[in-house]
């Protein structure tokens, strides 16, 4: 089957699956699904991991870097004692559901380029993150971050090549009422997207960074402010759920799918970062390594 064909097929097959599993929404609801019905929904449950690429630029030592950020958000079994991916043959009382983002950035700047890749694992029943990692490398050095969330405690390790926040270890305040700014493009898909919506919370800055002061929380208002048309990367429009978050160095918006699953499908900062999703696709990833699938890369 030629390129084409394939391509074809496999959206044909999506489009299926997809109608086919928001019918099943309402009695996955009934039979006790957890309690964020977003998260909940049979989506999640077809084996698939949704695959989300931009455009998008970054700002880096006073310049804007163009890249193609990849938002992969998949569903998985977890180890509630490892806070950790559960193999098949793991002890079945210690594993739950989670869903997984992966955000991965890479872009140059002169001679080197940035590698970063920061994982989410969110707890369906309230969208919190039990648990992120950050890897970021580049010509000047490592950076790893882990943040495990156990019971009320929360706990950040970093390690880096900076002088000054090299090895730390501490608890952060955490609540209900708290977020990190990395979360975001996956959290707000699971909360009320109506027009007027709005909520006050505090605020972690981003973690996608080399260095790692200790992080502040602070007061940000997350708005819905209204519906309206985005245009994606190809020049398309789709209605949209503008998000606009107000933090302390001005106006973050996130534009959102207005028809479920909500996929994020641009942002705009401050300082001058911004996206636009180019396509969107449900894959099993995992299991495209062979050569010639870098083809799924370009649909």
């Amino acid at each position: 089957m030629d390129r084409p064909s394939l391509r074809a097929s496999a959206l044909a097959a999506a489009g299926v699956a997809l109608v086919a599993l928001i019918a099943l929404s309402s009695r996955c609801q009934a039979s006790g699904a957890p309690p964020n019905a977003w998260a909940g929904h049979p989506l999640w449950d077809d084996g698939q991991a949704e695959i989300n690429a931009y455009d998008a630029v970054e700002t880096r030592y006073g310049k804007t870097r163009p890249y193609v950020d990849y938002q992969i958000v998949v569903k998985e079994p977890f180890s509630r004692r490892l806070l950790v991916k559960a193999d098949p043959d793991h002890e079945p009382a210690d594993v739950f559901p989670v869903l997984k983002l992966n955000h991965v950035i890479h872009y140059q700047t002169g001679i080197y380029a940035y590698h970063q890749m920061l994982s989410f694992f969110f707890d369906p029943e309230d969208m919190q993150p039990l648990k992120w990692t950050l890897t970021s490398f580049e010509w000047c050095g490592n950076t790893f971050k882990e943040l495990t969330r156990r019971d009320k405690q929360v706990r950040l390790a970093t390690r880096t090549y900076w002088d000054g926040d090299a090895d730390q270890e501490y608890d952060l305040p955490f609540d209900r009422d708290t977020v990190f700014y990395d979360q975001l493009p996956v959290w707000l898909r699971s909360q009320p997207l109506e027009a007027g919506a709005s909520r006050t919370l505090r605020v972690y800055p981003t973690q996608i960074s080399s260095k790692a002061p200790r992080p502040q929380a602070a007061p940000a208002t997350i708005t819905v402010a209204g519906r309206e048309e985005f245009a994606l990367a190809d020049g398309s429009r789709r209605s949209a759920a503008l998000v606009q978050v107000a933090l302390g160095d001005g106006l973050h918006r996130l534009w959102f799918d207005a028809e479920f699953p909500h996929v994020l499908l641009g942002w705009e900062r401050p300082d001058g970062g911004r996206g636009r999703l180019k396509w969107t696709r449900r894959l099993k990833y995992w299991e495209l390594n062979q050569p010639g699938d870098e083809r799924w890369l370009n649909p």
